[in-house]
Order: structure tokens, then sequence, then C-alpha cells
């Protein structure tokens, strides 16, 4: 079921702080939030998908996230009940950078949402006045 979550409210396992004014350095670091056996990457240590995470977000593109795939890989966010992460760890850390470090491009993940969300069937209203919407599929 697809729907609308603050970006907020979702657990990835791993939390990344931008460094400000520098879009390749950021700090990863385990989430205690985040159970330990749901994901096998490790961000906080593997340099090739931190740097992965912060060229995305440098080139952010809704498009990656708001789409009609159904994989694991790419488009809406899988988290469970509880918002935890169980695809898109990668996504969701994506996300937080845009939104610190390129403000613009984040906006437009938001202006997709609203001119997209019939497909998904969630009504524009409940995107409108939410802080930071993301469109997540909840298992």
């Amino acid at each position: 079921m697809y729907a609308i979550a603050p970006l907020s409210d979702l657990q990835a396992s791993h939390t990344v702080h931008p460094s400000p004014g520098d879009i390749y350095t950021a700090t990863f670091k385990h989430n205690p939030k985040y159970p330990d056996d749901c994901n096998e990457r490790k961000y906080h240590n593997d340099r090739r998908e931190q740097q992965k995470v912060m060229n995305y977000a440098k080139d952010f593109e809704p498009s990656f996230i708001i789409n009609e795939n159904v994989t694991p890989m790419d488009g809406a966010i899988i988290i469970d009940m509880d918002g935890i992460v169980l695809g898109g760890n990668g996504r969701t850390m994506i996300l937080n950078c845009a939104k610190i470090l390129h403000p613009d491009k984040y906006a437009e993940n938001r202006k997709m949402l609203m001119r997209k969300s019939w497909i998904y069937g969630i009504a524009p209203d409940k995107i409108k006045d939410m802080a930071d919407p993301v469109l997540v599929r909840v298992v």
C-alpha cells in the first residue's frame, strides 16, 4: 500500500550528517533505532556506499523515488508499520542530504508528489501541509 510519510518518521539503517559547504563529505552513523539484522550495507564504514549517497543527493532527481517501479532498488521507500526502512535506506539518506545541501532540488520532490499523488491513490491535500512528505510503500 502506498502512503505519504514525513521524512523525519522514517528510520533508516544509518543517519547521515552532511558537512555544510562540502557536498562530498558527511558523517554516517548506525541508527540505534534500527534493527541490526535488517540491512547488510554498512554505510558507517563503506566509503563507496557513502559516496553513492552523496552523489545522488548532489544530483537529486525526484523521479528516482517517485515512480511506479516496485523493486527494492528504486521507487518508493519500503517501510514497515513502525517506519523502519526495509528497502531504500540509501534513498532515505539521499533525501536527508538533499534537504540540507540542495533545498531547491529537494523542493521538487513535493511538487512532483502533488502532481502524481493520484497515481498512488493519495489526495494532494494530504501532502500540502505535511512537513517533508515522502512517498512510501508500507508492508
